[in-house]
């Protein structure tokens, strides 16, 4: 996948940021995706200023899965 460069107020939500993303990719729903700087996850109310972010810090985007209930093998 290709790097996404952008450029933001340090005291807006990253939902700007996840919003624009989404576009870009053509992912839908900003919500399908899970976002995480540094093995933590981010939420799109956090802001830059929140999370002391700096210029060339990384925010990996990775599509939520669901399932793995429970199932066994014997």
């Amino acid at each position: 996948m290709a790097d996404f460069y952008f450029t933001m107020n340090r005291d807006q939500p990253l939902r700007k940021l996840m919003l624009a993303f989404c576009e870009r990719r053509k992912q839908g729903d900003y919500r399908s995706l899970r976002y995480h700087l540094n093995g933590d996850r981010i939420r799109g109310h956090q802001t830059p200023n929140e999370l002391e972010l700096e210029n060339d810090d990384v925010i990996d985007a990775w599509i939520e899965q669901m399932g793995g209930a429970g199932f066994s093998w014997s």
